[in-house]
């Protein structure tokens, strides 16, 4: 029965560290983005933050007279119309 749980044990924490040192870094790698989004989303002083600028850049967008250049406004323009056109 001793060398049943021995065993067991062995077995056990050699599943262990295959899981870590193979399996454990691809998903760390890949729930990275999930857990900052998650870090972001608790900290409330960074979103006020983000939050204030963007209503910074806003302002100053809607003081200005012109929003694009206008060679920015052709290319848009063209872009917007052929997107219209493949739409009918």
């Amino acid at each position: 029965m001793v060398i049943f749980i021995f065993k067991t044990l062995a077995i056990s924490i050699a599943i262990i560290f295959i899981f870590k040192f193979s399996i454990g870094p691809i998903l760390n790698q890949a729930l990275q983005p999930v857990v900052k989004l998650y870090e972001f989303t608790e900290n409330k002083k960074k979103r006020i933050e983000i939050k204030e600028k963007i209503l910074n850049e806003l302002d100053n967008a809607n003081k200005k007279d012109r929003y694009l250049t206008k060679e920015e406004a052709k290319i848009l323009s063209t872009f917007l119309k052929k997107i219209s056109d493949e739409l009918k």
